[in-house]
């Protein structure tokens, strides 16, 4: 890249409004090669589209190791509509926060009039307002701060497993073997958006009127997240592979 090119790519992020709710997504048609993140209002590396997410990644240092061990006999812990821990024989849940990463997921159920109905597809456009607005405005689960995941936090959820949905149904009880989306689109095209797909494990971009599944997320207040993100595994299952479109 020569100079003016770096002169001209400082000079477009410095000017990059911060959070400005009028931004829209034609103001970045412009930034090549790049994808935007509605939740954190920040430019960044696109998801590759029919690309497997990573699955079963081992930990790399042995403080991560040592993490993951401990983590290993609690991966998730159930909680309650306030928040609150409950026993692993619960039979009724609200959310899920992982202890490896800090995130807590909304859990869907099966009430048609719930916001949390697990059958219930969305377009892009209006999940902001229509879910993930209503989550926070009525502070679902005792909190606010719920927004839609990135490709990478929902692939956490992902496992090694020969069956559909690739979740762990244990705690993910209700999940569809289908696409999620995600809180990224591309800056070039910025009427396509990427979700997840929970049957194959790839990644892909439609357009924002396609109505897919969703799932919200937040982070736990205080929580220290790790250096890195490390999906869950099931170990009594083959490794699944990698499918392509």
């Amino acid at each position: 890249m020569n100079r003016m090119c770096v002169v001209s790519l400082v000079i477009a992020l410095l000017i990059l409004p911060a959070a400005d709710p009028g931004l829209s997504a034609s103001d970045f048609k412009d930034r090549k090669q790049s994808c935007f993140d509605s939740q954190e209002y920040a430019l960044v590396p696109c998801p590759k589209s029919g690309k497997p997410m990573a699955i079963g990644k081992k930990a790399k240092t042995p403080e991560d190791e040592a993490l993951s061990f401990l983590r290993e006999l609690a991966p998730y812990t159930k909680l309650d509509d306030a928040g609150r821990p409950l026993p692993e024989s619960a039979e009724e849940w609200a959310m899920v926060r992982d202890n490896q990463s800090g995130l807590i997921w909304e859990i869907k159920n099966r009430d048609r009039e719930s916001i949390n109905y697990y059958a219930k597809r969305m377009a892009w456009d209006d999940l902001q307002k229509e879910f993930i607005g209503m989550l926070n405005e009525e502070r679902f689960g005792g909190f606010s701060g719920w927004r839609l995941p990135t490709a990478g936090e929902l692939s956490t959820l992902m496992i090694t497993s020969t069956r559909v949905p690739i979740v762990d149904i244990a705690y993910f009880r209700y999940t569809q073997p289908d696409s999620y989306w995600t809180g990224i689109f591309r800056t070039d095209t910025p009427d396509y958006a990427c979700h997840v797909d929970f049957y194959l494990g790839n990644v892909h971009y439609s357009p924002k009127s396609q109505k897919n599944f969703v799932r919200a997320v937040r982070t736990a207040e205080g929580f220290k997240q790790e250096r890195k993100i490390q999906p869950h595994r099931e170990k009594s299952r083959k490794p699944r592979r990698g499918i392509t479109d």
